[in-house]
């Protein structure tokens, strides 16, 4: 039997990980998403560089350091990606 989506429109579910607990200050570091459109699922991430300082807390949380984000896009880079 072929599988059946619930789903009558595709879904994005979009994931953020921040530098820190404070939307204010901290920024994203990483993005993930999952389309699911039918029975089709695709799924993009990419780390996000900044130069804010990482809390401690949310580093205890989703272990990405700064160290981790040397080489990784600015979200500006990334954004284009995210919008198609």
């Amino acid at each position: 039997m072929a599988a059946r989506s619930i789903l009558s429109s595709p879904l994005a579910i979009i994931d953020c990980e921040m530098s820190g607990l404070d939307p204010e200050h901290h920024r994203v570091i990483e993005v993930a998403v999952v389309l699911v459109d039918g029975t089709q699922r695709e799924e993009w991430s990419s780390l996000v560089f900044t130069d804010v300082e990482m809390e401690p807390e949310a580093v205890g949380i989703h272990k990405i350091t700064s160290q981790t984000l040397v080489d990784a896009p600015s979200f500006a880079a990334i954004a284009q990606q995210l919008r198609t």
